[in-house]
């Protein structure tokens, strides 16, 4: 089945979904953001090295490196690596649907298979009948989304309160209050 009209049949899904993929960039360029706030280095240096890292996972530990010392200095270092653990299991909800491919059972359900999953998977794959596949639901994906939006305002009031310990001009910002991690499936 095509993705047209698989998201034609899910189409709520396929938007969260949609967004979820498209924002997780805007997502990763906030964290690099808070980076530069903190760092002696300029703003094109930080966006080139990180950029030129392939891989979501390698940037992030880029990230961590570039900004731990400047965070350190605000004495923010715990929560830039709070944000980070954060931030790092957006990349998780991202990749799974990033390396996936979506199916439904012409019933209710929508799922996706995660092709990285199997690719770990000591058994082999005898067709694609048989590859794992994990329900996902509206509420589900809303929470995703929510975390995402969660991570944002973190790093949003990360970045304002080392402007504040700083004596820079800052936007009053309190800190969002704990949110759990969403499932990364429906079962």
């Amino acid at each position: 089945m095509s993705i047209k009209s698989l998201y034609g049949r899910f189409p709520v899904e396929g938007e969260i979904i949609g967004r979820l993929l498209a924002g997780y960039t805007d997502l990763e360029l906030c964290v690099t953001l808070a980076v530069v706030h903190t760092s002696k280095d300029s703003f094109d240096s930080i966006i080139k090295r990180v950029y030129k890292r392939m891989g979501e996972q390698k940037r992030i530990i880029l990230i961590t490196q570039l900004g731990i010392d400047g965070f350190k200095t605000l004495d923010l270092e715990a929560e830039f690596v709070e944000g980070i653990a954060l931030f790092d299991y957006c990349r998780t909800i991202r990749n799974q649907y990033a390396h996936s491919v979506f199916w439904d059972d012409w019933g209710e359900n929508f799922g996706f298979g995660n092709l990285e999953d199997i690719a770990r998977q000591a058994l082999p794959l005898k067709s694609f009948n048989t590859l794992p596949r994990k329900p996902i639901d509206v509420p589900t994906l809303q929470l995703q989304e929510d975390y995402f939006e969660h991570v944002e305002s973190y790093f949003l009031w990360l970045v304002n309160e080392g402007r504040r310990r700083s004596n820079l001009q800052y936007t009053s910002r309190l800190k969002p209050p704990t949110l759990p991690q969403p499932r990364l499936c429906s079962a």
